[in-house]
């Protein structure tokens, strides 16, 4: 390769399509000590076509401003089951009847978390709620990019560095919808793995369920900053103070370093629909309960406005300044600031140390 993929492991989003789209097979992504993982050329093989150069997101990030947006709630049942509002739900219901499937992360039964497709609202169910884990990608650029040449409508979700290389895949289809999520950062699976082994040792079992922004009330409220697992049978939930993935993730403590410098960190969407959380919606709408899930929509192309109308059926929507969306969001501002001490973490986890320096 006379160019490299990155110059520094701030420009890699470890999106796996530069593997995806190469010609001879010759990348695969290798892990760094951290456990993040990088694509590596195999030099031999390559022919120099520069595709996956050309396939990066991140090398030329584009996206559009934002053209309106809405805060909404689905029922009051649909909203529990869901992270924030349930306009992921929402949209679920509305386009897999219509013939689209829908792209999401799951969790493996070994809660690995990897990206799949789902063709029923039965199968989209395992899509609910946040995984705050960076997913693999597991070939889904290939996958989706069959189902559109063979005719298919598809509506991919993830984060805008995934939705972007989705589009840089496959290119400006009228049957692909793109939703993007605003994203605060991803943690390895490494990581994570090291929660749900935590976990076991703590209960001395096995970890069968583990959800993230649980919704069961704990000492009487809805804090959806908690976790809810089952250990050997038994449920538990746990909250930010307890917990040591939580405590690490929403203190940016072991983010990926290219979080750090996000391109995607602004008011210039990569999807038709960007999807958050409505924080601070009680400023202007008094009678919403961020804690309990209020969703922001915002619809960034013509294509995901035409969805509007329909989405009006489906959830109780209420419009909002752009501006306000946007202030409201930090990541919708800047990238995520990295914790202070993120260094040290991964030099106690190299060393042996697990989960010694969550509690930093």
């Amino acid at each position: 390769m006379k160019n490299p993929l990155y110059s520094s492991k701030n420009n890699c989003a470890g999106c796996r399509a530069c593997m995806e789209v190469c010609p001879k097979s010759c990348i695969s992504m290798v892990e760094d000590k951290e456990g993040f993982v990088y694509p590596h050329i195999a030099e031999d093989k390559c022919v120099d076509c520069h595709l996956c150069e050309k396939t990066c997101p991140i090398k030329a990030p584009h996206g559009n401003f934002i053209i309106k947006s809405y805060v909404g709630v689905h029922t009051q049942e649909q909203v529990f089951k869901s992270a924030s509002g349930g306009a992921f739900w929402a949209l679920c219901e509305l386009l897999i009847p219509m013939g689209y499937a829908v792209v999401g992360v799951k969790f493996t039964s070994d809660f690995q978390v990897v990206h799949d497709i789902a063709f029923s609202l039965q199968e989209a169910e395992q899509f609910r709620k946040s995984k705050y884990v960076m997913a693999n990608t597991n070939g889904i650029f290939k996958r989706v990019k069959k189902l559109i040449r063979n005719g298919h409508k598809v509506m991919f979700t993830g984060t805008p560095c995934e939705v972007a290389a989705c589009k840089k895949v496959i290119g400006d289809s009228p049957n692909l919808l793109l939703i993007d999520l605003v994203c605060h950062g991803a943690p390895n699976q490494g990581i994570f793995d090291k929660e749900i082994e935590f976990l076991q040792t703590k209960y001395n079992g096995k970890c069968s369920f583990f959800e993230f922004k649980n919704k069961q009330p704990l000492s009487g409220n809805i804090n959806s900053r908690s976790v809810r697992y089952v250990v050997n049978g038994k449920e538990y939930i746990s909250t930010i103070g307890k917990d040591p993935f939580l405590k690490g993730y929403y203190s940016r403590l072991f983010n990926r370093p290219s979080c750090m410098e996000c391109q995607f960190a602004n008011p210039k969407r990569v999807g038709d629909i960007t999807l958050a959380d409505a924080w601070h919606v009680d400023e202007i709408y008094s009678d919403l309960d961020e804690l309990s899930g209020v969703s922001l929509l915002l619809f960034n192309t013509e294509k995901g406005l035409s969805f509007l109308p329909y989405l009006i059926k489906k959830l109780h929507l209420r419009e909002v300044p752009v501006k306000w969306a946007v202030s409201s969001n930090e990541q919708l501002q800047h990238p995520t600031v990295s914790h202070k001490n993120r260094s040290l973490f991964f030099e106690c986890v190299n060393q042996g140390g697990g989960n010694c320096a969550c509690s930093g």
